[in-house]
């Protein structure tokens, strides 16, 4: 994602729950059809609000890891 490609994949609940899991287009089942309606949905997600959900997350990741170094010194 970070490198603007699309992400598809089966409905596992990793990838259901993180907070960027609008820009990923889960097929329902492993079956041909299934993936292909799904490669055909990520073509219409918005790349660049796609990025700021990823660079609000990589904010939040640096905020609690800096938390969690500083309360251990």
């Amino acid at each position: 994602m970070r490198f603007g490609l699309k992400v598809v994949s089966t409905p596992i609940s990793v990838a259901k729950s993180i907070p960027i899991s609008k820009f990923i287009s889960f097929a329902q089942t492993s079956a041909p059809s299934d993936i292909s309606k799904a490669i055909y949905e990520a073509i219409n997600v918005d790349l660049n609000e796609q990025n700021r959900a990823l660079e609000q997350m990589h904010r939040t990741f640096v905020n609690r890891f800096s938390d969690i170094l500083f309360e251990r010194e």
